[in-house]
């Protein structure tokens, strides 16, 4: 299961790329950009990228995307809402921006974005270590200054903007859009409306303003709006304003943060960083792996936060970020059990068992004449989509999707049973599995060879098409489900024959019809159509 969940998840919650061992794949690959330092991923890259690691905190659509060096940018179910810069003011015209010092090492470190600055314009043997953080008290993000040394002539500046509430291709996932998307350009900060209250603000956006982000600063902090391009000078255009903040730069710890619901004005800022270490501790603490591997040791720690970073209550979602949306069958419940979230588990699968159709067909097959007939028409009480098909929606029956989801989601639900032995949960699937079992026959086998066709039921299904085929994958997940139910059967008093003997007959017509002796392996599939090659 660990090795599962390491290929299932490690590309998409780091990009490290080592170089393997054939010489045609020495000669192309690419720079290594990260490299592990016990639970941490450290950037060792020649040049910093941006946007390159997503935070995610209290489990809703809000991240913090951070970068190999400090910059920021928040995203949301409403799209995208705003960049932060932090930097230094060095004197009364001068900033040196973070993310344009000296010295910069960037980690991250389980949840945490951290970054040690140097530079000899913060003072002799002066070190700001700057750690972002997504929240877990409320949909938002923490920054964290923590300055040793640092001259006290010195104040910190944070500049604020962009609120555009903009939603992105695929929610931002990589390569849907420019790469320069998420950065901070004066049309993205069009009639951003401030509040500014003290150290604190607040900036309305959207259609009529109807949504809001609020900024909070240390008491003493001045708040401004300002140019974009020239912070220290007040919006050439003031339709186009920033927001700025700044304060004394001190020895110890300086907190910013940022919310999309109102924190309260006597924030304690030191009390919020510690319960959201602790939060991230407690996530961390799902998945320790140990091995002579230190690349595999440090997956560790950012695999559980991804697999953390997909459930959403009621269910797990597609994606953290790019299709971040309900989807019965998608491969996320499968980390639940390995990584001790039984609770999630539980509430993933009975979600979606409140969304199975429960009345029986009364129209017949129903292909989608617009669509060349290449998928049934979503029709209610088709086919497909009538008793026994499970919904694109949790607790809802009556959202249909072009997926045959049944099959992963039936799947995660038996290997959740044969993982806690838990007869009770058992006994309360039952009839769904049943239900699901008949719908399938039904759909999928209609001749009765014990051979089903693969309808858009695995990841590469969106690339496959097998008209009514007999598809080895898809038949192997229904020789092991009804292999499962017969074994659930007979512990909860019920009949387990007629499972074993279809599971029986799958496996005999895998060997008989799609094994290729010669070759050593099972066909992909056999046409049911024309020569039936």
């Amino acid at each position: 299961m660990i090795a599962t969940l390491l290929s299932a998840f490690c590309l998409e919650s780091l990009s490290v790329h080592a170089a393997g061992p054939s010489a045609e794949i020495r000669a192309n690959s690419r720079e290594l950009r990260y490299k592990p330092d016990a639970s941490d991923f450290v950037f060792c890259g020649t040049e910093p990228a941006v946007y390159t690691r997503a935070l995610y905190g209290n489990n809703q659509a809000f991240r913090l995307e951070t970068s190999d060096h400090p910059d920021f940018a928040f995203y949301c179910k409403n799209g995208m809402v705003g960049n932060v810069k932090i930097g230094l003011l060095l004197n009364k015209e001068e900033i040196l921006w973070l993310n344009q010092a000296e010295e910069i090492e960037s980690r991250y470190s389980a949840g945490k974005r951290i970054y040690h600055i140097r530079d000899q314009r913060f003072g002799k043997n002066a070190q700001i270590t700057l750690t972002a953080l997504a929240r877990y008290d409320q949909e938002g993000a923490l920054f964290v200054l923590d300055c040793q040394n640092v001259s006290p002539k010195l104040e910190w500046i944070c500049q604020f903007g962009g609120v555009r509430g903009k939603r992105f291709s695929r929610n931002g996932d990589l390569g849907a859009d420019p790469w320069d998307a998420f950065c901070m350009k004066k049309d993205y900060c069009l009639n951003n409306h401030y509040e500014i209250k003290k150290n604190r603000f607040r900036v309305n956006y959207g259609k009529d303003n109807a949504f809001s982000l609020y900024g909070h600063f240390p008491k003493a902090s001045r708040l401004a709006l300002a140019d974009l391009e020239n912070p220290l000078q007040s919006p050439s255009d003031e339709n186009y304003p920033t927001l700025l903040a700044e304060g004394k730069l001190k020895n110890g710890q300086t907190f910013i943060s940022f919310s999309l619901t109102e924190d309260a004005k006597n924030l304690n800022h030191k009390q919020l960083y510690s319960s959201t270490l602790e939060s991230i501790a407690e996530v961390q603490s799902h998945l320790q792996i140990y091995t002579p591997d230190p690349y595999i040791n440090a997956a560790a720690s950012a695999l559980v936060m991804a697999a953390d970073g997909i459930w959403e209550s009621p269910v797990y979602q597609h994606g953290a970020i790019g299709w971040r949306v309900p989807l019965a069958g998608w491969r996320g419940a499968y980390t639940a059990d390995v990584l001790a979230w039984n609770d999630r588990a539980e509430e993933h699968f009975r979600a979606y068992a409140a969304s199975q159709m429960t009345t029986p067909p009364d129209k017949g097959v129903i292909m989608d004449t617009v669509l060349n007939i290449a998928r049934s028409a979503k029709v209610k009480g088709s086919q497909m989509y009538s008793e026994g098909y499970i919904a694109r929606y949790p607790n809802n029956p009556n959202t249909m999707n072009h997926y045959d989801m049944n099959i992963c989601y039936i799947d995660e639900m038996l290997r959740h049973l044969r993982w806690t032995g838990d007869l009770d949960f058992a006994r309360e699937m039952w009839p769904v599995l049943e239900r699901h079992l008949a719908w399938e026959k039904r759909c999928f086998d209609t001749n009765d060879d014990g051979l089903y066709d693969a309808y858009c039921c695995i990841w590469a299904s969106d690339a496959l098409q097998y008209s009514g085929g007999s598809v080895t994958h898809s038949s192997a997940y229904h020789y092991f489900s009804n292999r499962m139910a017969a074994d659930i059967a007979q512990l909860i008093g019920k009949d387990p024959e007629p499972y074993r003997q279809e599971a029986n007959k799958i496996l005999q017509a895998l060997n008989q019809v799609l094994w290729m002796d010669e070759e050593g392996h099972w066909a992909e599939y056999q046409d049911i159509l024309g020569k039936q090659l």
